[in-house]
């Protein structure tokens, strides 16, 4: 069949992780008919899996749901049925290359074929970078307490109270280090250099903890363990003395490599890292018709914090409320005192802009809420009360509505 009368499919998802399946099932509901590339098993050199990075989590506690735990392949493996349910189509292949100037855009897969598509979604996520010991991959595997992630598997029995192990020296390390000094006995970090890449308040909370302890200058060269790790053998950079230490858990933070390079030359940007840059809040590119699925994270300054102003809507509403509440002093049972505190209205007759909501208010409904949107510095929120229909505070809940 010529390329002229290839079928040319709706949407293409590129990826087969959280992002990649969720993606499908809502297209899918949506009736896109979503044709799912999720590629094949691979080692580069860490083994890369279809459906992401959680099958090679044994355990997940903390996804709800699943009040008893779940495994990761076994999750994965249900965001596949539910996308499949809603009639996504499922491709067990590779994209290798991607042309998304030509309409409509033609993606070549490692066999050779090619797939035309009007729309395409990017969501291929990272792989954790590893040390490179075979035993270390081989225990990651199998479940043998070697980890790429403190949040994920930390607080599993099998490392409580237990000598635990961080190799990395960046946020990420300093993060999961300061993590497991809630259930570990000990807890080494193990860096390369003589200094630690993270800012400076990271580093503190973490060189503070009495319970954490810093192998500086010294590298991992293999993981000791049959069926689970029982130690690390390392070496010092600088002198090269080697040594043994004995821990139950090893959890690597030495970063993530994007799986980005079967499009570094589609003509989508990237940002210093490697990751597809978004230009916005949403999942847009910079090109037409292709989107990403990365979250993108925004460096929002101190002070725009503080009036919610570049934080997402959620983030936004909180700093918001928290903003409004200091503005308008309320204080629950309290009674109206120069328009800056308000009871629950105890009338509910409805309120026109302009009209005071009691007796004893001395501003009018709509003057506060003017005095409200501005103290808050955001344009899109709407401070009110809904019993009383005028727009103030709703004290019971301090909640404050988006319109």
């Amino acid at each position: 069949m010529s390329e002229s009368t290839l079928a040319v499919e709706k949407v293409v998802i590129i990826g087969s992780g959280p992002a990649g399946w969720t993606a499908a099932i809502y297209a899918a509901r949506a009736s896109l008919s979503p044709l799912a590339i999720v590629g094949v098993p691979a080692t580069v050199p860490a083994p890369v899996l279809p459906g992401g990075q959680l099958m090679l989590t044994t355990e997940v506690e903390n996804y709800p749901g699943f009040p008893h735990g779940v495994t990761g392949p076994e999750l994965m493996d249900k965001f596949r049925d539910q996308a499949v349910r809603f009639d996504t189509r499922v491709l067990d292949n590779d994209v290798v290359s991607c042309d998304f100037a030509s309409t409509p855009m033609r993606l070549t897969l490692c066999d050779g074929k090619v797939i035309q598509a009007h729309s395409v979604i990017i969501a291929t996520g990272a792989t954790a970078n590893w040390i490179g010991c075979p035993n270390e991959l081989r225990l990651a595997q199998n479940g043998g307490g070697v980890s790429a992630c403190a949040v994920c598997d930390g607080a599993l029995p099998v490392f409580r109270n237990k000598v635990l192990a961080v190799v990395g020296g960046g946020d990420t390390a300093m993060e999961e280090a300061s993590y497991l000094t809630k259930f570990a006995a000990k807890v080494y970090i193990i860096h390369r250099r003589d200094s630690f890449r993270a800012s400076r308040a990271m580093q503190t909370r973490v060189l503070e903890h009495p319970r954490v302890e810093v192998l500086w200058n010294t590298v991992v060269t293999n993981v000791q363990g049959e069926n689970r790790i029982t130690g690390l053998e390392l070496e010092n950079v600088q002198t090269k003395q080697t040594s043994l230490l004995e821990v139950a858990g090893l959890f690597v933070a030495i970063g993530h490599s994007p799986a980005t390079k079967f499009i570094k030359d589609s003509g989508i940007t990237f940002d210093e890292k490697g990751y597809v840059h978004l230009s916005s809040r949403s999942s847009e590119t910079n090109l037409k018709g292709v989107r990403s699925r990365r979250r993108r994270r925004l460096h929002v300054p101190p002070s725009r914090q503080r009036s919610g102003h570049g934080l997402p809507s959620r983030d936004r509403l909180r700093a918001v409320s928290r903003n409004a509440r200091r503005a308008l002093s309320v204080k629950v049972g309290t009674q109206v005192k120069r328009g800056r505190g308000i009871d629950a209205c105890k009338t509910n007759v409805p309120m026109t802009r302009g009209q005071r909501c009691t007796t004893s208010c001395t501003r009018t409904c709509s003057e506060a809420s003017s005095e409200a949107r501005s103290s808050t510095n955001a344009r899109s929120v709407d401070v009110h009360a809904k019993r009383c229909a005028a727009r103030w505070l709703r004290v019971e809940h301090f909640a404050i509505t988006a319109h």
